[in-house]
């Protein structure tokens, strides 16, 4: 008997890990902080901050509110891997918006410490995202995000 990973059907199917804790996302929204620093700042901006379960590969859940929305806030371990098989199980468990912040260097002078990037586009290097998608595809924020980013 030979399987093939990765033809027809899904080898792992993160609905059947949430379906056997009986995991229910804690809120419909979540912020990944990629970092402790930012993790940090994320929570010193929330009111009502209270720590939670979440069923994924985290360091920390948090949720609380911000502009009068209830957000999670997960600090997930660190590489692309625990990080997607988090985001996984949170879809599978009923959330349904997410945004990551993280930091990161640069290669150019043109920017500094402390500025902010809104990128258009990614390139795709982690090895994580070629399971999803094609190799040709280029991923890119949505254009209204990016635009309210930029203002």
């Amino acid at each position: 008997m030979c399987i093939r990973i990765g033809a027809g059907e899904p080898v792992i199917k993160p609905s059947h890990f949430v379906s056997r804790k009986g995991a229910r996302a804690p809120c419909k929204w979540f912020l990944f902080t990629l970092s402790d620093k930012i993790h940090r700042i994320v929570k010193r901006m929330l009111d009502n901050v209270v720590d939670i379960e979440v069923y994924g590969a985290v360091q920390e859940s948090i949720k609380g509110v911000y502009d009068g929305v209830e957000v999670c806030v997960v600090n997930p371990y660190y590489t692309a891997p625990p990080t997607v098989f988090t985001l996984e199980l949170l879809v599978a468990s009923g959330a349904e918006g997410f945004i990551a912040l993280g930091e990161a260097g640069s290669l150019t002078p043109l920017l500094r410490i402390g500025d902010i990037l809104v990128p258009i586009y990614g390139v795709r290097e982690e090895g994580v995202s070629y399971h999803y998608m094609p190799p040709e595809y280029t991923p890119r924020p949505d254009p209204w995000l990016v635009d309210i980013l930029d203002r």
